[in-house]
């Protein structure tokens, strides 16, 4: 499996797939790795795209640095690593971040912008952060200090019931992710905020949102649109937060379109 190392001397995994001319990076939202984007990845037409698929440090089989190694800029310095590693294309990178790969998507855009042509940003969170609220909230706040609580936050994640292969496929996942990571970041995403980060980006946007997401305000897309230069919106009035397994299908025809008419 492709590796690249990082600026503290680790190494970020990313499964790699297709032959296209248009790179496209699929960053994973908190808890888990990059592995529940693999029908997103498995879907996107090969010979259109080269789809990369990274393991957030502290996550799947990317390294786990000690405490003090996980904030949001070093993830984002991580995937514009990665893609300087993988520099070798003729068209600019599409980068499709979900919730808090969404943020990750829009830092890593606003340092590598002559390099990136567009943002897909799934379940975006607010600018200013997301302070949980509401029952969904206090289980995330728990998760951060107790891995335990994992299992009550997937009904969180999903519009109606959960399915069972892909309960199982989270939580086998989770059993990955370190301590470390869940603690620092949960700090760092929901004080975040991308105001001015956001303000430096020209590429277009297409913001995905789901019609039952019980964690996502539905002023955020709103938030990220109105500093945009160019956004566009879509949203899957069936889905919960968990698009990228709830609507697999819908999302890359998505993605193509958006990529489609970036080549106009």
């Amino acid at each position: 499996m492709p590796a690249v190392i990082t600026g503290d001397g680790g190494s970020i995994a990313y499964p790699k797939v297709g032959s296209g001319p248009r790179p496209v990076l699929l960053i994973p939202d908190w808890l888990f790795s990059g592995m529940y984007w693999q029908d997103v990845m498995d879907a996107l037409p090969h010979d259109r795209f080269t789809v990369m698929m990274p393991d957030l440090r502290g996550t799947g089989l990317s390294h786990h640095p000690e405490a003090g190694g996980h904030d949001l800029d070093r993830f984002a310095d991580d995937l514009v690593s990665l893609m300087s590693q993988e520099s070798a294309f003729d068209k600019k990178w599409i980068l499709v971040g979900h919730g808090m790969g969404a943020l990750l998507a829009q830092r890593a855009a606003a340092v590598y912008k002559r390099k990136v042509g567009g943002l897909v940003l799934v379940a975006p969170m607010p600018l200013g952060g997301m302070a949980p609220e509401g029952e969904a909230g206090e289980l995330a706040k728990e998760l951060a200090a107790d891995r335990d609580h994992v299992e009550e936050i997937l009904p969180f994640l999903f519009a109606g019931e959960v399915d069972e292969d892909d309960a199982d496929l989270l939580l086998d996942d989770f059993e990955q992710t370190s301590d470390a990571y869940l603690s620092e970041t949960f700090a760092q995403w929901s004080e975040a905020g991308d105001s001015e980060k956001i303000a430096k980006i020209r590429c277009p946007m297409l913001l995905v949102t789901g019609g039952k997401d019980q964690l996502i305000p539905e002023a955020a897309p709103e938030q990220i649109a109105a500093l945009a230069k160019s956004a566009s919106r879509k949203s899957y009035p069936e889905a919960g937060h968990m698009i990228p397994i709830e609507a697999p299908g819908a999302l890359v025809e998505d993605i193509c379109a958006f990529e489609a008419a970036l080549e106009e």
